[in-house]
């Protein structure tokens, strides 16, 4: 008998005919779908759900770049340029990005002009930042002076409450003496700028209301100091002394 004739027992058409109208036909066309699908669900839903789940994710954070740049375009368009040098330079003046000596001397100098007191000699101490006047703020460098001032008690009053409002900013650590002649210590600082990195998607950070009231504060010490100075220098022009903001 031929062999296209004659069907095996192994044969899958002999197979089918011998079981199509059995409950096993049924039976195994139900499982080979389920696998099947098992298999599609596993191999082709899910790899292309996951990709279409990180397509989107990719979207939103593309989406949320576009808006921060648009954010800090309408940011920069929109800002003070010269409010914002000046808030610069109060802040520099205030605290150096390096030593000011010549800053430190000239507030002293011009501070114990204005007060009526009289600086017989002072000196500079430098530490390091393990050294003994070490700041809170790690990144802040201590500059340590000590003066000695020759005046009345009120005048070397009027001296340490105005120290304290002139830039660069200072801080008074020890007073000692007499009457007539005190020993100052006190601290200045300066900060050096800390590496910046800009990253045009990440939002521009801007001055809130409290930095700005601060800057706004020593803006009015200098302007005071000023005009003080002026006072003192040049009394019958203070009328007409012109503030330096």
């Amino acid at each position: 008998m031929n062999k296209n004739i004659f069907f095996g027992h192994n044969d899958l058409r002999f197979l089918y005919f011998r079981y199509k109208d059995s409950v096993y036909y049924s039976i195994s066309i139900f499982i080979t779908v389920i696998i099947v699908s098992v298999i599609l669900v596993f191999k082709v839903v899910i790899p292309q759900m996951d990709n279409y789940f990180s397509i989107h994710n990719e979207s939103l954070d593309l989406q949320s770049k576009i808006n921060t740049i648009n954010e800090n375009i309408t940011l920069m368009s929109n800002i003070d340029k010269p409010k914002l040098n000046q808030q610069l330079q109060t802040a520099i003046q205030a605290l150096p990005s390096d030593k000011d000596f010549s800053g430190i001397v000239n507030a002293i100098s011009d501070t114990a002009v204005s007060s009526g007191v009289s600086v017989e000699d002072f000196s500079f101490h430098f530490y390091n930042k393990q050294g003994k006047l070490q700041a809170k703020d790690s990144s802040l460098v201590p500059i340590e002076i000590s003066i000695i001032t020759n005046g009345s008690i009120n005048n070397q009053k009027k001296f340490l409450v105005s120290i304290l409002q002139k830039i660069p900013l200072a801080q008074v650590l020890s007073v000692d003496g007499d009457s007539g002649t005190l020993n100052i210590n006190m601290q200045y600082y300066y900060k050096p700028f800390s590496k910046t990195e800009y990253k045009e998607d990440k939002p521009i950070s801007q001055i809130n209301n409290a930095d700005a009231a601060l800057i706004n504060n020593l803006s009015t010490w200098k302007t005071r100091s000023f005009d003080i100075d002026n006072e003192n220098r040049n009394p019958e022009s203070s009328s007409s002394a012109t503030p330096l903001f």
